[in-house]
């Protein structure tokens, strides 16, 4: 999300929702800003991703359930989904997170076409790492 070009092309809101993306992070480490694989990260990424390094420097931290997320997929174009975050009982900490578009909309037709497996690429694109 902060360090591949292909994947910030994917999300015409990308500051957006790279700072919600951040907040969300603060919040769900809590007190345990010393884990060694955390501290790593933030590292990593405050060097490589002036956004996320002024972002984090805010010391922003919220939890956010349903909004709407705006995508520009390579292979059918912009879409709107629904994004709901579900906590998941017996697992402290994990969140089951569901994007799904409003019923028999645009986007609605949009994801069998992505499910099929003909469906060719506009464009390559490589593998986050």
């Amino acid at each position: 999300m902060f360090l591949d070009p292909a994947e910030q092309a994917v999300q015409p809101d990308w500051k957006f929702v790279a700072e919600c993306l951040i907040a969300n992070l603060r919040r769900s480490v809590g007190t345990d800003i010393d884990n060694p694989r955390f501290v790593g990260l933030v590292g990593e990424l405050s060097l490589a991703s002036p956004l996320f390094g002024q972002v984090w420097a805010r010391h922003e931290a919220r939890g956010q359930r349903g909004t709407l997320m705006r995508f520009n997929h390579p292979q059918v174009g912009e879409m709107i989904l629904n994004r709901e975050r579900l906590s998941i009982g017996g697992a402290e900490g994990l969140m089951l997170v569901v994007y799904h578009p409003d019923a028999d909309s645009r986007d609605a037709h949009k994801l069998p076409l992505l499910a099929s497996a003909g469906l060719p690429a506009t464009s390559p694109r490589t593998v986050p790492q």
